[in-house]
C-alpha cells in the first residue's frame, strides 16, 4: 500500500493514556518536537513531550470557556461560535509557527487537544499537509488508577475523565485520518502497535528501521512504568464502572468495526444529555472545585486579597490530600512566609528541596527564609548545591558570593561574584558588593577597577560615582 504524503501527527487522548510514549515514539522515528518541552517529574520520569508553551495556551483556553482539564464536562456546543474561539484559533495558528515554522515533519501532542481540537483545526490544517490523529487508548480503570495516586480524584471522577476526553477525540477527529493506538500494546509490542501508522505515514518501513531508532525506542518504552495494570475482563466485572465506560472501551477496542462510528454518536448524545440533567448551563463542574489543584489555585486569589488565613488552611487540605505534590508543599512554606511564621516556612520548603532540586526557585526560597531567620550557614549550604544544577544564573552566583563574604571567604566571594557579573551586568548591587569585598581585601585598584565597570552600564548612578571618588582619593 502506498504510504500517504504527510508531516503534522497530532497526538490526544486521555492524560495518563500514553500519549508521552507515543509521541516521543513518533519522534524518535523521524518527525520533531518542540525545543521546549514540559519538564520531567516523577509522575512522568520519561518527559511529558508537551510544548510548555502550548499546553499553557491550551489551559488558558479552557479557563476561557469555565473549564479546567480536570472537568469531564463538555464545552457548550456553541462554544465554536464565539468571538473568542476565533480569536484563539487565530492565535494558535501563530502558536504553531513560532513552535515548528521550519520543520517540515514534527509530532506534538497534548491531551487537551481532544476537547480542543476544533480551535486548532485551521492552523493544523495551514501546514500544507494532510495531519494524521493519533488517538492513544488505555484501559479506563488503570488511568483512574493513576489519576487516584497522581491528582486524588475518585473513582467517579477518574472515569467521567476518561469518558469524556475519549468521545471528544473520536468526535472531533471524524472524518481525519486517524489511528487508535493502545497503550498496552505499544508496551508489549511497539512494532505491532505502531505497524498501522508506518504502513499509512511518511514514516520509516518498520522491516528497514535504523537499529539506533528501534534500540531507543526499546529504552524509552519501560513495560514497568505501567503501575496500574487491569484487563478488559476487570472492566466488565467491575460493577462501579458505569456501562456507558464499558461500552466506549469495547468500541474503541474494535475501532475499525464500521458499525463503531453510529455506535459512538449514540454514545455521545447519552453523555450529553447526562451532563444537560447534571449540570445545565455553560459553567464548569463541581468536580474541579474540590480538587486540591483547585484549592491551590484558590489560593493565590485569597492571597491577593489579603487573606492569607485562609489561603493557608487551603494549601494545608491540598497538602493533606497530595503529599507527594512538591508545588503544594512550596506553596505551603511560601504563604508562611508571606505570613511571617519563617519557622514553620522551614519544613515545607524543605520537603520542597527533597521532591524536586531540579528547581531553583526551591533552593531560592529555602536560602531566603534561613536568611530572614539568621542561619547564614544553613543558607550557604543551600547555594552551595545549587549552584551545580544552575551554574549560568546571575542572582544565584550574586547570593552565594554574597553569602560566601559573611561567612569570611572573601576570595571565594570574589569568584562567585565576578561570576555573578559575568552573567548579568545589570542589577547595581551585583558591582557595589563586588566592591565592597575588594575594598575588605584591601584590593582597592580592584575595587576601583569594578566601580568603573559598573560606571560604564549606569554612568550617572550617584552612589557608584560617590563610591569611585572615595576610592580614589
Amino acid at each position: 500500500m502506498e504510504k500517504a504524503t504527510v508531516s503534522t501527527f497530532v497526538v490526544l487522548g486521555m492524560h495518563r493514556s500514553g500519549t508521552s510514549a507515543l509521541s516521543r515514539s513518533i519522534n524518535i522515528l523521524g518527525p520533531r518536537t518542540s525545543d521546549a518541552l514540559l519538564q520531567a517529574n516523577s509522575f512522568n520520569t520519561s518527559g511529558y513531550w508537551e510544548p510548555r508553551s502550548i499546553v499553557k495556551f491550551n489551559n488558558e483556553v479552557l479557563a476561557e470557556f469555565n473549564r479546567h482539564w480536570a472537568d469531564p464536562k463538555p464545552l457548550a456546543k456553541t462554544w465554536t461560535e464565539s468571538r473568542a474561539f476565533a480569536d484563539r484559533a487565530s492565535a494558535a495558528q501563530d502558536l504553531l509557527d513560532q513552535e515548528f515554522g521550519g520543520f517540515e515533519s514534527i509530532v506534538f501532542k497534548d491531551p487537551r487537544f481532544s476537547c480542543l481540537l476544533p480551535l486548532w483545526h485551521d492552523a493544523i490544517m495551514a501546514r500544507s499537509a494532510e495531519p494524521v490523529y493519533l488517538i492513544s487508548c488505555r484501559n479506563p480503570l488503570e488511568v483512574a488508577g493513576s489519576l487516584a495516586f497522581r491528582d486524588d480524584l475518585s473513582l467517579e471522577h477518574g472515569l467521567e475523565l476518561w469518558l469524556s476526553y475519549m468521545l471528544d477525540a473520536e468526535r472531533n477527529t471524524r472524518g481525519q485520518h486517524r489511528i487508535v493506538v493502545h497503550y498496552e500494546d505499544l508496551l508489549s509490542d511497539w512494532r505491532g502497535a505502531l505497524e498501522e501508522v508506518c504502513q499509512h505515514v511518511s514514516l520509516p518501513n518498520l522491516a528497514e528501521l535504523d537499529a539506533d531508532k528501534a534500540q531507543a525506542i526499546d529504552a524509552f518504552l519501560a513495560p514497568e512504568d505501567r503501575h496500574h495494570i487491569l484487563s478488559k475482563t476487570d472492566i466488565d466485572a467491575d460493577d462501579r464502572v458505569p456501562d456507558i465506560v464499558k461500552r466506549a472501551y469495547d468500541l474503541f477496542l474494535r475501532f475499525t468495526d464500521p458499525q463503531a462510528q453510529g455506535a459512538f454518536e449514540e454514545l455521545e448524545a447519552e453523555w450529553m444529555a447526562y451532563w444537560q440533567a447534571k449540570s445545565p448551563g455553560d459553567d464548569g463542574s463541581a468536580y474541579v472545585d474540590e480538587m486540591p489543584q483547585a484549592k491551590v489555585a484558590k489560593s493565590k486569589e485569597l492571597e491577593a486579597e489579603g487573606r492569607i488565613d485562609e489561603a493557608l488552611a487551603l494549601v494545608k487540605e491540598a497538602v493533606a490530600a497530595l503529599d507527594n505534590r512538591s508545588e503544594f508543599h512550596f506553596r505551603l512554606g511560601s504563604l508562611y512566609e508571606v505570613s511571617g511564621d519563617l519557622e514553620s516556612a522551614l519544613t515545607p520548603l524543605r520537603r520542597a528541596l527533597e521532591m524536586d532540586d531540579q528547581l531553583l526557585k526551591h533552593h531560592m526560597a529555602l536560602a531566603r527564609v534561613l536568611r530572614k531567620l539568621g542561619d547564614r550557614e544553613q543558607e550557604l549550604i543551600v547555594l552551595k548545591a545549587a549552584l551545580p544544577l544552575h551554574p549560568d544564573h546571575g542572582l544565584l552566583n550574586h547570593l552565594y558570593g554574597a553569602c560566601l563574604e559573611h561567612a569570611r571567604q572573601l576570595d571565594e566571594a570574589v569568584v562567585a561574584l565576578r561570576r555573578a557579573l559575568e552573567l548579568d551586568a545589570q542589577p547595581v548591587r551585583f558591582h557595589l558588593v563586588l566592591a565592597r569585598v575588594l575594598r575588605k581585601q584591601g584590593a582597592r585598584a580592584e575595587e576601583a577597577e569594578a566601580l568603573k565597570a559598573a560606571l560604564v552600564v549606569h554612568p550617572d548612578h550617584p552612589q557608584l560615582q560617590s563610591r569611585l571618588k572615595e576610592c580614589l582619593g
